[in-house]
């Protein structure tokens, strides 16, 4: 994963086993990471990790939310 300039990205199931993991990597990295995760089945404690937090479903992502979003 190449480092990043603080690009924003998105990571749905932030929250996650798989999507706290990589929340870990983009921030190591250097991105701003906006988690988005319902708390279905993620934990709360794994939402702290992102730089930004939204809980709710994916399917209801706008395109505000998506703002500055590289990937």
């Amino acid at each position: 994963m190449p480092k990043s300039n603080g690009e924003k990205v998105l990571c749905t199931g932030s929250a996650g086993f798989i999507g706290h993991h990589l929340v870990k990597a983009l921030k190591k990295h250097g991105y701003h990471v906006t988690g988005v995760d319902n708390l279905s089945a993620g934990l709360r404690k794994y939402a702290n990790l992102a730089d930004e937090f939204i809980w709710d479903d994916v399917g209801n992502i706008t395109a505000d939310m998506l703002e500055g979003v590289s990937f």
